[in-house]
């Protein structure tokens, strides 16, 4: 099948004070099928949200794509002009972010801001739009009698602010929605309610999904397949279960050890050391410094992606023929 979206060997810099670069990604490849949802993984800081900023074309001015692809149904997405990427954004490609009390407008009703989204797109009048918004409002868990569409974003809870973006994002049957850390600012139930509302549309409208998240647990219930990103790089591939359960990269392991599976007994790890300074050139593997299970390669080469068994990847040198 070919996939709905794909990036290719996507490098991404960002220029900071002095004329320094920072390699934010480094030959990125992803790869969605339409309705497969795919996991990121990884600690802040490791380049997802950048990834996630590519895939729509939205890199702030001081980024530059020094390589790579972004393809979405065919087309290359970097080689478009605003007009038509506005086309795509949200009707094609939808983002939920982090902090939905910034995504939402303060000063505009939350059922205005979701048949905004529907005008937009779609040749729709006003009153046909707000009863499309109030339809979109009972699919993401508002009572159908609720005064919810009536009320600004700062009369609702985070986890109300967030299911209102949610609104937003499917409001016009996107193919492919990119949910960068949707649960970082809830509490734990509200986090729960949203990760099961997302496997719940993934289903129903049959969305291909990109969860961005540094917590490994949530993607089981919800995703098809898991890459784990360090400093700029996919270090680890492969089917949920078997990422999650079975880390094969000292790194993935590391992020596992770190979160608590459950057990209140359970002793936790941290990762020791820092990750490392990328507006330097590396020269041996990104982690290296980091590693428990470091070799002498390790340090002056970076390591390839390696095929394994049951279509699992990883860049690491323990897995080298």
């Amino acid at each position: 099948m070919e996939p709905l979206f794909f990036a290719r060997d996507l490098t991404v810099s960002y220029r900071l004070e002095g004329q320094r670069e920072l390699r934010a990604l480094q030959g990125v490849t992803l790869e969605i099928a339409p309705g497969e949802a795919v996991g990121l993984l990884g600690e802040s800081g490791c380049g997802k949200t950048t990834l996630a900023l590519a895939m729509l074309n939205l890199l702030p001015p001081r980024a530059r794509i020094l390589r790579g692809s972004v393809t979405f149904r065919g087309t290359n997405l970097l080689t478009l002009g605003e007009r038509d990427l506005e086309k795509i954004r949200g009707a094609g490609i939808s983002m939920v972010h982090q902090e939905p009390g910034m995504a939402l407008n303060p000063v505009t009703r939350v059922g205005e801001q979701v048949s905004e989204v529907l005008r937009a797109h779609q040749p729709i009048g006003k009153d046909a739009a707000r009863e499309e918004a109030r339809s979109l409002l009972t699919q993401v868990g508002f009572a159908a009698d609720s005064r919810v569409w009536e009320m600004y974003p700062h009369q609702l809870s985070g986890g109300q602010q967030q299911r209102v973006a949610i609104a937003q994002a499917i409001a016009c049957r996107p193919p492919l929605l990119i949910a960068d850390e949707p649960t970082t600012a809830l509490d734990v139930a509200a986090q729960v309610e949203i990760f099961a509302l997302l496997k719940e549309l993934k289903e129903k409208l049959h969305l291909a999904m990109l969860v961005i998240t540094h917590d490994p647990w949530p993607l089981l219930q919800l995703v098809d397949r898991v890459l784990v990103m360090y400093a700029g790089r996919l270090v680890e591939e492969g089917p949920c279960s078997p990422v999650i359960e079975r880390p094969l990269h000292p790194y993935t392991q590391g992020l596992l050890r770190s979160r608590p599976a459950g057990s209140r007994k359970e002793f936790l790890t941290s990762i020791p050391g820092d990750p490392p300074d990328l507006t330097q050139p590396l020269q041996g593997c990104p982690f290296a410094s980091r590693c428990p299970e470091k070799m002498d390669v390790c340090q002056n080469c970076l390591p390839g992606q390696v095929g394994l068994e049951d279509s699992r990847h990883v860049a690491c040198f323990k897995y080298a023929n």
